[in-house]
């Protein structure tokens, strides 16, 4: 450090000030401005199954497709929100299975990682 500052010509301890004044660098992984994108997909279709399961008459009979199977669209990155049209086998109240039809949507909160139902729709 002294013979930097000796070459630059420069008192060590107005170097040590400056490096006070000047604001500290972020390390680890860079915010990215919008933390919504299709890797979010699982989690919100996770999160509406919940949501469809607690509206059954007989939950623990609930069966509900693969991903790929189903239509899991973003509708808004800046509000992270996320359209879901799917359906879910389960039991009615005679113990017959049915296969029933839902359209829904689901918000994120990046603030605290969490979800929200706003939509939750049965299709006739």
């Amino acid at each position: 450090m002294t013979t930097v500052c000796e070459t630059l010509g420069v008192a060590r301890s107005n170097i040590a000030e400056s490096v006070k004044r000047r604001p500290s660098k972020a390390r680890g992984r860079p915010q990215r401005a919008n933390e919504c994108g299709s890797r979010k997909a699982p989690s919100a279709y996770a999160f509406m199954q919940d949501a469809v399961r607690r509206s059954l008459k007989a939950p623990s009979s609930a069966s509900f497709p693969w991903m790929s199977d189903i239509k899991v669209v973003s509708i808004s990155l800046a509000r992270c929100e996320f359209g879901i049209v799917g359906y879910v086998d389960s039991q009615n109240g005679f113990g017959a299975m049915l296969r029933t039809y839902y359209q829904g949507e689901v918000r994120h909160s990046p603030e605290n990682d969490g979800w929200a139902v706003t939509k939750l729709q049965f299709l006739k």
